[in-house]
């Protein structure tokens, strides 16, 4: 179309501003509506990053990059760049996005020491938690702290000093307890003399036991047996001699198996503390 007129020129000039201006604001609207519910998450790592996992999502990302990513909670795992080396672990993190923010996530890998002690064995403390027995993986983060304790009966208590953290494990030596060891070899001797004597009562238990039970059976065997001349006899005087005899071997057996029962008893409770302290 040819403009005649430099009022025509005007207009048509006024109509294209007007429509550049309309796409203009139609392309922002459509840029804003894309970001809304939209954050950002940045990378900050020294060295390069492994596979990085958003939730489900697998992105390969530069170190020290942006990716977009929706509001809320998320859970971010960095591989290690070196999958080889298991003393070094995957980044593990929370992270919660708000819209339209850039949330910078410090990726450092977490690396683990190998903690062994010479005797093995010996429990690991940090701070007041038990955490473990040597060896152990131990992160480089609890060493640096310095609260990392070992304690193993018979030696000294002993603080975890690390003298190179690029190694991948170090040994440190326990100290005997000389007055642990006194202590210990007084106790032996104080229980090797209690099982004698216990040995000793439990032996006698047993053989009072075994006499008092061969008793009673023997007494109660004669009592019977003159029980039945009682029976038998006609004559008034063998007849008063027999009764008292009865009765006299029967007093016997009924103590007897009151003594047999007794020791019967303690002979089970000796022998139970005997097994208690070989335990």
């Amino acid at each position: 179309m040819r403009l005649r007129s430099p009022e025509q020129k005007i207009i048509w000039l006024s109509m294209m501003a007007m429509g550049i201006a309309l796409g203009a604001n139609l392309t922002v609207a459509q840029v804003e509506k894309a970001n809304k519910g939209m954050g950002y998450l940045q990378f900050l790592a020294k060295d390069s990053l492994g596979t990085v996992f958003i939730d489900t999502m697998r992105v390969k990302l530069p170190a020290n990059s942006i990716q977009p990513v929706s509001v809320g909670k998320h859970v971010v795992r960095i591989e290690s760049p070196d999958r080889c080396n298991w003393y070094v672990r995957d980044f593990i993190d929370t992270v919660s996005i708000s819209s339209g923010d850039t949330l910078c996530l410090s990726v450092v890998f977490p690396r683990f020491i190998l903690l062994n002690s010479q005797p093995y064995g010996a429990e690991v403390f940090y701070g007041d938690k038990s955490i473990g027995y040597t060896p152990l993986l131990v992160s480089a983060e609890m060493l640096r702290a310095g609260n990392l304790r070992l304690r193993k009966a018979g030696y000294l208590p002993t603080v975890v000093t690390v003298p190179d953290f690029s190694s991948p494990g170090f040994w440190v030596s326990l100290q005997k307890d000389e007055r642990f060891n006194q202590t210990q070899m007084k106790l032996q001797v104080q229980l090797q003399k209690q099982r004698k004597r216990l040995r000793f009562w439990t032996y006698t238990s047993f053989s009072v036991t075994l006499l008092s039970g061969i008793s009673a059976l023997l007494t109660k065997k004669q009592a019977d047996h003159y029980y039945c001349l009682y029976l038998q006899c006609t004559n008034p005087n063998a007849m008063q001699h027999y009764y008292h005899r009865t009765k006299t071997f029967d007093r016997y057996a009924g103590t007897f198996y009151v003594l047999f029962e007794l020791s019967f008893i303690t002979s089970i409770y000796l022998l139970m503390k005997n097994i208690a302290i070989v335990k």
